[in-house]
């Protein structure tokens, strides 16, 4: 398996666990993996890594809906400024950052920030 096969299974697998656990309503378990895997990915890796903002990406997901606000959009806005570096503003993983921020910012009804999405 090469380095690039590797590193896209690495990603891919949490993130199916972290959906079955989001299927049984295992919240904590959900946050709990995404937490763990973030923290190895970082220090394979680094914070900016694609695969490492994709895992942040997951979390953030998991704090949308216990309503930690907040905490969610503390992560999806350094996710999207390096989803933009990274792999520019048009990759489908930048604009699934943008979409899920928006929808972040609907949900608070913070139309504007929306819109400017």
């Amino acid at each position: 398996m090469s380095a690039t096969q590797l590193e896209t299974v690495s990603s891919r697998v949490p993130s199916l666990i972290g959906g079955l656990y989001f299927e049984q309503n295992k919240i904590r378990d959900r946050e709990e993996l995404y937490s763990r895997v973030l923290h190895a990915k970082e220090e394979a890796w680094s914070p900016k890594h694609n695969p490492t903002l994709l895992i942040v990406n997951n979390l953030a997901m998991v704090y949308k809906p216990q309503s930690k606000i907040q905490v969610a959009e503390e992560i999806y806005l350094p996710v999207l400024r390096g989803d933009e570096k990274a792999l520019g503003p048009k990759h489908k993983w930048t604009l699934h950052t943008v979409e899920s921020l928006s929808a972040l910012y609907f949900d608070q009804v913070k139309m504007q920030e929306a819109e400017e999405m």
